[in-house]
């Protein structure tokens, strides 16, 4: 019994060295386990404030996206009033011939025989006569009458007559050319004015996502590091945030390495001749097709008997001023190889409570996200080399083959092109656009209510126009026509929902989206609440941002979806003249759209549809279906550092020139 005794208790003593290991491994495990927490926290931290600091780049991606499209309207405008207001006397315009369809195809004008030119001396304008029927104007003069006998009353009054014509119809003449020029220069004041208040809106927004690699603010003036640094410390761990994550945070905004938003953003500048009917008063009356540039410069000088005047000056303002802020644009491109996306990095020395003392363990995680699905716009060309600043290619290679050859200002030379006039693609592939009869024609049926044709073929309006309609402010920058103070005859626009000429709604819906805008711009339906509320944006300092074509002060905004309900209400009923325009704003709800939150796959059942109108300001208006404009993606930093992105066109792969930092 006392050899029993002797031995008890080694078991306690085995138990109690055993314990001592396994509260080592237990303590592992504990630490572990609670770094393997940290770091998947640090990192999830990281990918939703790089999803917060790419949201907000997207959302001046959008901004930037919008006002690029307001130059594509203010353009749109252009060539209408050229092409149809302007060229409507002449007696092959399809809006003068007899019928309601036109072939779809069919060539108009921009030929030798006729060039599209402003003449206004007709009945549509309010004149009594048409002298705008051919370009080559050749009346002969009208032989003055001898009075044979002074005695006779009917000698004397014939001769009186026929002085009277004489000289009413040396008036006609002496006026029609100065007329007709004035008009051109009032629109392209009125073109000007409404791109530059759109250029200026894209330079600051373009200006601020350029000056910081580490920071930018966002549309509504915030800053967006102070933004990201909140989202990551609302959703960190306790030892996370107390582990120094705030020394090493950095944020990276992959456009601020340019330090210039012109090695990423390009404006195309346009070089277009625009014609007018130039009249002389010499042994009757002659007219010839006379062309003024993009600049208002009119070749052989100004028209007979005309002086300058302010409206005329402006017009002619140099083309360089402020930076080229007033020539004639295709817009901005956007330079593929410099991506946009941000980069956040951060690092954290969390405190793990069975490892007290000694240095801590670091722990880091970077996460990467961008902006995807929107466009601001097309490119110039459909090719982009890499190093270039700019889309590259020659005639056959341009995106819309409609618009005027491009200038470029640091070599004064023009691209290869045939197209001098102005005009616009309607659709992908358009080789015709303002050309084609059935374009011309989209809205002859409403625009029959308000002139008819008499028996010599001019027009004769039953509410004719007047050019004192057409005064365009460059303070409001508004590209629509303006009514001059006190004027009775502006109650007729009736559809845009404010007293205006008539014109006015027809002009909103020329200008309403096409397949070829919904196919390159993201267009959005509503951008008075999104972008354009006065005082809604901090970094305009107080300045009202320009409104859609077809407003009329803050009071009167007119969005893209009021330009479509204007535009089905008055073009015609044919769907083969206006198969191209779009009749739903749902239609523009383009862009990607999630399927799940973790699905990215293409979301055909939502695709242009809207299940919910928004009551707050969302891209695209619509709460739950599809949408307007950039997404966000998180993104690997394997994919960044690629060299086989193919961003710049067929055979045109390589590496961004902007990487991760880190």
């Amino acid at each position: 019994m006392a050899t029993l005794k002797s031995q008890k208790g080694q078991m306690a003593l085995f138990i109690a060295l055993i314990f001592q290991v396994l509260f080592v491994f237990f303590a592992m495990i504990i630490n572990v386990g609670l770094i393997v927490h940290d770091k998947i926290n640090l990192q999830n931290s990281a990918d939703l404030a790089a999803y917060y600091a790419a949201q907000r780049q997207g959302e001046m991606l959008n901004a930037i996206a919008h006002y690029n499209y307001q130059i594509r309207q203010a353009w749109k405008l252009l060539v209408f009033r050229y092409r149809v207001l302007g060229d409507l006397g002449y007696k092959e315009h399809p809006l003068q011939k007899p019928g309601e369809s036109f072939p779809e195809l069919a060539a108009y004008a921009d030929n030798s025989q006729h060039a599209p030119n402003v003449c206004i001396n007709h009945a549509f304008w309010g004149f009594n006569q048409n002298l705008c029927f051919t370009t080559q104007i050749d009346i002969p003069a009208i032989p003055a009458t001898r009075v044979i006998n002074p005695f006779l009353p009917t000698n004397f009054i014939a001769s009186s007559l026929i002085q009277n014509y004489i000289g009413q119809s040396q008036d006609d003449c002496k006026r029609t050319g100065p007329l007709n020029f004035s008009m051109l220069v009032k629109w392209l004041l009125a073109y000007r004015a409404q791109v530059s208040q759109a250029k200026l809106a894209v330079r600051k927004y373009a200006d601020i996502l350029s000056q910081d690699s580490a920071n930018f603010l966002d549309i509504r003036g915030d800053s967006v590091s102070s933004g990201t640094v909140k989202t990551l410390r609302d959703n960190l761990t306790r030892s996370n945030l107390e582990g120094r994550v705030d020394d090493s945070f950095r944020l990276f905004n992959s456009l601020g390495v340019s330090g210039d938003r012109k090695k990423w953003l390009n404006e195309v500048l346009l070089l277009p001749r625009l014609f007018y009917t130039n009249t002389f008063n010499q042994n009757g009356c002659k007219g010839l097709a006379t062309f003024v540039d993009g600049d208002g410069q009119a070749s052989g000088g100004l028209p007979q008997g005309m002086t300058t005047d302010p409206t005329i000056e402006f017009a002619r303002k140099e083309s360089n001023g402020d930076d080229y802020l007033y020539h004639s644009s295709f817009g901005f491109e956007k330079n593929p190889w410099m991506m946009a996306y941000v980069g956040v990095y951060i690092e954290t020395e969390p405190r793990k409570p069975f490892l007290p003392f000694g240095k801590p363990i670091k722990l880091t995680a970077r996460a990467f996200a961008k902006p995807f699905g929107g466009r601001i716009g097309p490119w110039f060309f459909k090719q982009w080399p890499k190093g270039s600043n700019k889309s590259a290619g020659n005639f056959s290679l341009q995106t819309d083959s409609n618009v005027p050859v491009s200038f470029d200002p640091n070599d004064q030379q023009v691209t290869e092109g045939s197209n001098v006039f102005p005009n616009y693609a309607r659709f992908p592939g358009d080789q015709l656009g303002l050309r084609s009869q059935a374009a011309l024609a989209v809205f002859k049926r409403g625009l029959k209510q308000y002139f008819t044709n008499s028996q010599s073929g001019a027009p004769t309006a039953t509410k004719p126009l007047s050019p004192l309609f057409y005064e365009g402010s460059p303070v409001e920058g508004d590209g629509l026509a303006q009514v001059p103070q006190g004027s009775s005859a502006a109650t007729d626009s009736l559809l845009l929902g404010y007293n205006g000429p008539w014109i006015r709604d027809f002009e909103a819906a020329a200008v309403s989206p096409d397949l070829f805008d919904a196919t390159y711009y993201s267009v959005e339906p509503d951008s008075f609440n999104n972008y354009t509320q006065p005082g809604s944006q901090r970094i305009f300092q107080g300045q009202d941002l320009p409104l859609d074509l077809g407003s009329l002060a803050p009071q009167f905004p007119v969005g893209i979806k009021k330009q479509i309900e204007v535009a089905e209400q008055l073009k015609s009923q044919n769907s083969s003249m206006n198969f191209f325009m779009i009749n739903n704003w749902n239609h523009l709800l383009t862009a990607w759209a999630p399927s799940g939150a973790y699905e990215y796959d293409f979301p055909t059942n939502i695709y242009g549809e809207c299940n919910a109108t928004a009551k707050l300001p969302v891209p695209g208006t619509c709460a739950i279906g599809g949408r307007v404009g950039y997404s966000v993606k998180l993104i690997s930093k394997d994919y960044l550092e690629s060299n086989q992105l193919v961003l710049g066109g067929k055979g045109q792969a390589g590496t961004i020139l902007n990487p991760p930092p880190f």
